[in-house]
C-alpha cells in the first residue's frame, strides 16, 4: 500500500483525533516558551495544506483553532481573525502582549483589537509584558493601541489568568488589572507581577496558585496581605519560587516587610509546591530574605510538600564540586525547636515530602562526580509516611547524623532514593547484600544516613512500620555522537534486606523486628 493511499484511508475521526494531539503538543510548548515564537495555529495550517481531506478535517474541528495568539511585535492578524472566526463559540485561550516601550510608552497590540469582542469566550488568558530597550538594532514595528483597550473587559468565563513579566517595576501599566471582571477565575500563574489590584471578588474562587518573586520585593507581601485578611479562602494548591534576582536590588524594588503573626495559618492549602533558588551572589544579596516570612506560616492540612532547590556549582565562575545546601532548607523549615517552647509544627499533617537537587553549571556528567551536603531535620515532620529525594549530584545527609537520635523521627514507611551512581561498573549479583555493598562503596555518607535513622526509628519502637526502601542509582555516560546518556538501575530494599546490609557495615544496627 502506498504512503498516498495509506494516509487517505484513515477515518475522519482518527485524523481530527491526531490533530487535536499535535494541536495540544504545540500549545505546551508554546507556553512553555521563554519568547514564544511557534504558534499552536500554525501546525494546524500547516496540517490543513496537506491535502484536500486534511483541510476538510482541520475546518470542521473548532477545537483546532481555540489558541488566540500572535508573534511578538509582528502579530499575523489574518491568522488570528482566522482561528477567531473557525473556532466558532468554543471558549478560548488568548494570549496578549503588553508592551512597555521608552519611544512609544506603553501599548498593546492588534490581537486585543480582534479578540475583545470575544471575551465572554476567554477561557485562559496569558499576559505577557515586554519591556523594550529603544536602540540601534531593536526598533518597534507594528500597529500599537494605547492600554485603553485594557480596561473595563468583563470575562465571565475566565478560569485561567496567566501573567508573566521581568523582575522590574511595573508602574501605571498594571492598573487596568483592577477593572477586569472574572467571577470564575480558579487558577492564577504569577512572574514577577503579583496583580493585588484585582477587584476582591475576583479572588474569591482562587483554588490554585503558582507565585514566582524576588526579595525583598512587593508581590509576596501582597499575596501575604490577602492571605492574612482571608480572600483566597478556597485556595488548595500553592507553589511558590523564590528567584534572588539581582534586579531587586535597583531603587524602587525594595518593600518594607509585612507584619506576618508568628505561626500564621493557611489551613485551605493541601499541596504546596516551593521552588528555591541558591548562588553564591545570591545569597549573599537576599540575605535569606524569605525565611522570617515562611517561618511564621504554617500549614495546618498540607499532606504532599515538594521541596525543589536550584544550585549553581559555581563560585565566581570557578567549579565546585561540593554544594552546602543547608542555608537553603533552613529558609523553609524551622531545623530546630525549643523544648520550652509550645510551638505548633508548620507541617503537622504531611505526609509525603518529595525534595528535588538540580545542580546546574556544568554538564551532568561532571555534576555526577559532585557532592550535595544539607541537614535533613525529619523530627520537623511528625506525620511523614514517605520520602522521596531526587539529586543530580550525590547526596551527604549525615552531616549530623549523630544527633538524629536525640529528636523523635517521624515512622517512615517509605524512602525513595533517585542518585547518580559515581562508576560506571553495573550490578552483576542478584545479592541485595551484594548491591548494598556496591552502593555503600561510593555512597558511604547516605548508607550512613541510612543507618542512623534506622537505629532512632528501632529505639522508638517504630522501625517495624517501614516497608522498602527504592533506590534508584543513574550512571551519566556519553554516546558516540556526544550526546549525554543516563543509565538508571533500581533496586527494592526491603526492612529485613536493609538489616542484613546493616549488619555487614555498621557495628550497631537495628533488629528486624
Amino acid at each position: 500500500m502506498s504512503q498516498t493511499v495509506f494516509i487517505t484511508s484513515i477515518p475522519d475521526e482518527l485524523l481530527s483525533t491526531m490533530f487535536e494531539y499535535v494541536f495540544s503538543e504545540a500549545s505546551a510548548k508554546f507556553e512553555d516558551e521563554t519568547t514564544p515564537h511557534n504558534l499552536p495555529a500554525i501546525s494546524t495550517l500547516k496540517l490543513s495544506h496537506v491535502n484536500r481531506q486534511f483541510r476538510h478535517t482541520s475546518l470542521s474541528n473548532p477545537n483546532l483553532w481555540t489558541y488566540i495568539a500572535g508573534e511578538e511585535r509582528y502579530p499575523t492578524m489574518g491568522l488570528v481573525n482566522a482561528c477567531l472566526e473557525r473556532s466558532r463559540d468554543l471558549p478560548l485561550t488568548v494570549n496578549l502582549y503588553v508592551y512597555n516601550d521608552p519611544f512609544y510608552g506603553t501599548s498593546c497590540d492588534t490581537v486585543l483589537e480582534a479578540a475583545k469582542p470575544h471575551a465572554h469566550r476567554w477561557r485562559t488568558v496569558r499576559l505577557r509584558f515586554v519591556h523594550i530597550r529603544f536602540g540601534v538594532g531593536c526598533p518597534f514595528a507594528g500597529v500599537l493601541r494605547g492600554l485603553d483597550e485594557l480596561w473595563d473587559i468583563s470575562t465571565p468565563a475566565l478560569e485561567h489568568l496567566v501573567l508573566h513579566d521581568n523582575p522590574v517595576t511595573l508602574n501605571d501599566e498594571f492598573d487596568f488589572i483592577e477593572s477586569w471582571n472574572t467571577p470564575s477565575l480558579r487558577s492564577l500563574f504569577t512572574e514577577f507581577c503579583f496583580p493585588s489590584k484585582l477587584p476582591p471578588e475576583s479572588f474569591q474562587a482562587i483554588t490554585s496558585l503558582e507565585m514566582k518573586s524576588s526579595f525583598p520585593c512587593a508581590e509576596f507581601c501582597d499575596l501575604l496581605t490577602l492571605l492574612r485578611a482571608s480572600k483566597i479562602p478556597d485556595l488548595t494548591d500553592l507553589a511558590l519560587h523564590f528567584d534572588h534576582h539581582e534586579n531587586v536590588r535597583q531603587p524602587g524594588m525594595l518593600s518594607p516587610a509585612p507584619d506576618v503573626p508568628p505561626d500564621f495559618p493557611l489551613p485551605s492549602v493541601q499541596r504546596l509546591q516551593i521552588r528555591n533558588y541558591s548562588k553564591v551572589n545570591w545569597d549573599i544579596y537576599s540575605d535569606g530574605s524569605e525565611r522570617p516570612y515562611f517561618l511564621a506560616l504554617s500549614f495546618p492540612n498540607v499532606r504532599e510538600l515538594s521541596v525543589t532547590l536550584v544550585a549553581e556549582a559555581l563560585d565566581y565562575n570557578r567549579p565546585r564540586s561540593f554544594v552546602y545546601l543547608h542555608e537553603s532548607l533552613d529558609r523553609i523549615f524551622k531545623t530546630t525547636i525549643d523544648p520550652s517552647e509550645d510551638r505548633q509544627f508548620q507541617f503537622p499533617l504531611l505526609s509525603r515530602l518529595l525534595l528535588n537537587i538540580n545542580t546546574t553549571g556544568f554538564e551532568p556528567t561532571v555534576l555526577a562526580k559532585g557532592l550535595a551536603s544539607f541537614e535533613l531535620s525529619l523530627h520537623v515532620l511528625p506525620s511523614l509516611k514517605e520520602l522521596c529525594i531526587r539529586s543530580n549530584m550525590s547526596l551527604d545527609i549525615s552531616a549530623r547524623a549523630h544527633c538524629i537520635a536525640e529528636c523523635e523521627q517521624p515512622a517512615l514507611r517509605r524512602i525513595e532514593l533517585d542518585v547518580p551512581r559515581l562508576t560506571t561498573s553495573h550490578y552483576d549479583s542478584e545479592s541485595s547484600v551484594a548491591d548494598a555493598d556496591a552502593s555503600f562503596r561510593t555512597a558511604p555518607e547516605l548508607w550512613t544516613w541510612l543507618s542512623a535513622l534506622a537505629n532512632a526509628l528501632t529505639a522508638q519502637g517504630v522501625w517495624h512500620e517501614f516497608e522498602e526502601l527504592v533506590l534508584t542509582e543513574r550512571v551519566y555516560g556519553t554516546t558516540s555522537d556526544g550526546s549525554g546518556n543516563v543509565k538508571g538501575v533500581e533496586r527494592n530494599f526491603s526492612r529485613d534486606m536493609l538489616v542484613e546490609a546493616f549488619n555487614k557495615h555498621f557495628d550497631k544496627e537495628p533488629q528486624s523486628g
